[in-house]
C-alpha cells in the first residue's frame, strides 16, 4: 500500500522509540515558505491501552523538545492519540449528524459487553454444551483469577474464532477435521489417563 511503513518487531525492541522519532521528523519538516507540512491536529494515532497511548504522548513531546520543537510540542496535545475505542468514539461523538447516529453513545462497559455476549451466544451454545463445559471445567479443576471455578472460560475461545471466521478466509469443516485429527494423535497410544499425564496434558 502506498505511504505505508511497517515495523515488525518485539517487546521491548523499541518500537515507541522509532514511532516517536518518525512522528517528531514529520511534524519538523515544513514547505519552502517554513510552513508546518503536518500539524498536530492532523496526527491520529491509536494504541491498545490507555498506558500506551499517554505514554507515547509524552515520549513523543519529549521527543520534540529534544529536536528544539517546543512549539509543535506545546500544540500536541491537538493531536488524536489514544485507543482504538476511544479515538473512534471521539470521532462519532464529533461527526454523529453524518453517520446517523446518536452523539451521546459511549463505550460499552464490561458488564453490559458480558451480558451482550451471553444474549449473542445463545444462538450458538445449547444447555447441552453448557453442561458439558461445566463438567469439562471440574474435571480439568479450570480456575479464574481468583482461583474461583471458571465457569465461563469457553466464551474467550468462541470469541477468538468467530472473530477469526468473520476476519479471514475459513474453512469450517476442514478446521474440524484438522482438529479430530490432532486429538486422535494425542490419545492414539490409548494411554491411561492418570493424574500426572492429565497434568502435563494441560500445560500443553
Amino acid at each position: 500500500m502506498k505511504n505505508i511503513k511497517y515495523i515488525n518487531a518485539g517487546a521491548g525492541s523499541g518500537k515507541t522509540t522509532e514511532l516517536t522519532r518518525i512522528l517528531s521528523e514529520k511534524l519538523s519538516e515544513t514547505d519552502n515558505q517554513g510552513n508546518p507540512k503536518i500539524a498536530p491536529s492532523q496526527v491520529i494515532l491509536t494504541t491498545f491501552t490507555e498506558l500506551a497511548a499517554s505514554e507515547f504522548r509524552e515520549k513523543s513531546r519529549e521527543r520534540l523538545f529534544r529536536d528544539n520543537r517546543a512549539d509543535v510540542a506545546a500544540e500536541l496535545d491537538s493531536a488524536t492519540i489514544g485507543t482504538v475505542h476511544s479515538v473512534a468514539l471521539n470521532f462519532i461523538q464529533k461527526y454523529w449528524y453524518l453517520i446517523g447516529v446518536s452523539p451521546d453513545m459511549k463505550v460499552m462497559s464490561e458488564d453490559d459487553l458480558q451480558v451482550y455476549i451471553s444474549e449473542s451466544l445463545g444462538d450458538y451454545v445449547s444447555q447441552e454444551d453448557l453442561d458439558f463445559f461445566r463438567s469439562y471445567g471440574r474435571f480439568f479443576n479450570l480456575r479464574d483469577s481468583q482461583s474461583h471455578e471458571d465457569i465461563n472460560f469457553w466464551k474467550d475461545h468462541l470469541l477468538t474464532l468467530i472473530d477469526k471466521i468473520n476476519n479471514y478466509k475459513v474453512d469450517i469443516d476442514q478446521s474440524i477435521k484438522d482438529s479430530k485429527a490432532v486429538v486422535d494423535e494425542i490419545f492414539k497410544q490409548k494411554a491411561v489417563l492418570n493424574q500426572n499425564l492429565l497434568d502435563t496434558f494441560k500445560k500443553a
